[in-house]
């Protein structure tokens, strides 16, 4: 049975969960300190949030959000 788009809610529910146990956050943090693979410009690469991801604000969030989910 194909998946599809549950996988973008259980990603955001797990992320969810690791926000709340301060984890991870939200806003503050960039993801390249999370997942030191996701390089891109110098200025998305500082900028670039969890909530910019899970929001599909970048065209990168498939290979970002794959490597939380391995960790």
């Amino acid at each position: 049975m194909p998946i599809g788009s549950l996988t973008k809610a259980m990603t955001a529910a797990m992320i969810g969960e690791l926000v709340a146990d301060g984890k991870l956050d939200w806003d503050k943090t960039p993801v390249v300190e999370y997942v030191p693979t996701a390089q891109f410009s110098p200025i998305l690469t500082s900028e670039l949030t969890l909530s910019d991801y899970l929001s599909h604000r970048t065209v990168r969030n498939t290979l970002v959000i794959s490597s939380l989910s391995t960790h």
